[in-house]
């Protein structure tokens, strides 16, 4: 599909206008596309200053979008070129019937993207499975990254899962629970913030996600998820914790307390891989910790990038 505008795209993935056109007061960035060789569109926000010396580049995760970073996003404009991705399938990036993707081909997807930009000089900020794929492309780049910012991730193995998601990842189940009824976008707009979420942001959440192959992605993550060395993407992980050890950039946690999935287990075993890593822990906040603590998180992540400590 090429795309004209932004207009454009959502009458072709059928989403609602009026929605999007409340959620842009909150997200009022210019939309763009790069053209990824499977031939999908990868959608992207590429705010401040084009030829800033240092990029942020944020990576959401499972089921949210670039929404996410909005409010990282206006802080940090004005001082680095920020750029905030959709995963295929998620946001406002192509949507089509592709295979099941795995985190393999998001890591490509990702690493073809910072290639194609002529991205450098690159500060990750990466929140649930935007960190394994962020640290596999990191691996890919690695002359290409400055630091790295964590937010309630993983980016090792784990057989630590909620029995709420792992009912999400039982065949047919899951993907009638996942796709037809969207239940697993729906909770989350109530289980991963510790403060209650407006109407107006949990609409924004779910706005990409408004039907069945509009949730094709979703369903992809969850089932992609690596408990054991049967499933797809354990190898991928495996290949990236291995590696983790002999990474010497600058790294900094930054943790919601109250998260149901990625919970503290998650913050400690992350310091077994950086032990140099500075850690923030808010103890109020949730997975969303970046509505549950943003003024604090920003803070913590402008010292880090300023080396203010």
């Amino acid at each position: 599909m090429f795309v004209e505008n932004v207009e454009q795209v959502i009458r072709h993935q059928h989403l609602n206008p009026t929605q999007f056109q409340e959620l842009k007061s909150d997200y009022p960035f210019e939309s763009n596309w790069y053209a990824l060789n499977n031939g999908s569109l990868m959608h992207y926000v590429d705010e401040g200053d084009p030829d800033a010396a240092e990029v942020m580049l944020m990576v959401h995760g499972n089921p949210t979008w670039s929404y996410y970073f909005r409010n990282l996003i206006k802080n940090f404009k004005n001082q680095y070129r920020v750029i905030a991705i959709d995963h295929l399938g998620c946001g406002l990036s192509s949507k089509n019937d592709l295979k099941k993707l795995t985190l393999q081909d998001r890591i490509e997807h990702l690493s073809e993207f910072i290639e194609g930009m002529g991205l450098k000089k690159i500060h990750l900020v990466a929140h649930d499975w935007g960190g394994a794929i962020g640290m596999g492309s990191v691996l890919q780049n690695r002359e290409k990254f400055e630091s790295l910012i964590f937010l309630n991730t993983a980016v090792f193995n784990s057989t630590d899962i909620p029995a709420s998601i792992a009912w999400c990842r039982r065949p047919w189940l899951g993907s009638f629970i996942n796709r037809f009824l969207g239940g697993f976008s729906w909770a989350a707009t109530f289980m991963a913030s510790s403060k209650k979420l407006s109407k107006k942001t949990k609409n924004a959440y779910l706005f990409p996600y408004n039907s069945f192959k509009n949730r094709k992605a979703i369903d992809d993550f969850v089932k992609d998820i690596p408990l054991g060395p049967s499933d797809q993407s354990y190898q991928t992980l495996k290949n990236i914790e291995d590696q983790l050890l002999d990474v010497e950039l600058p790294v900094l946690l930054i943790w919601g307390a109250k998260d149901f999935c990625f919970h503290l287990g998650f913050f400690k075993k992350f310091l077994d891989f950086f032990p140099h890593a500075q850690g923030v822990i808010f103890e109020e906040a949730g997975h969303y910790v970046l509505e549950d603590d943003l003024e604090q998180a920003t803070d913590e992540i402008r010292k880090f990038l300023n080396n203010d400590q």
